[in-house]
């Protein structure tokens, strides 16, 4: 779990690569992080609800396999 406020206007994030999937991420966990521009994830699109969790500025690529 990702709490709310977690990384809350972390300016050096600039992205994030998963790899696990958490069982939650708060929709403010990444909030005000402006530099941050690339999640990746190996979930599948909706697996992991909220996204992009308050990081307005970020595109998330989904590398889900089976």
């Amino acid at each position: 779990t990702i709490q709310s406020n977690a990384f809350y206007s972390c300016g050096g994030l600039a992205e994030l690569t998963f790899k696990g999937t958490p069982t939650t991420i708060d929709t403010t966990a990444f909030g005000a992080c402006l530099n941050l521009k690339k999640i990746n994830v190996p979930w599948a699109s909706g697996a992991v609800a909220g996204a992009p969790w308050g990081a307005t500025n970020a595109t998330i690529t989904y590398n889900y396999t089976e």
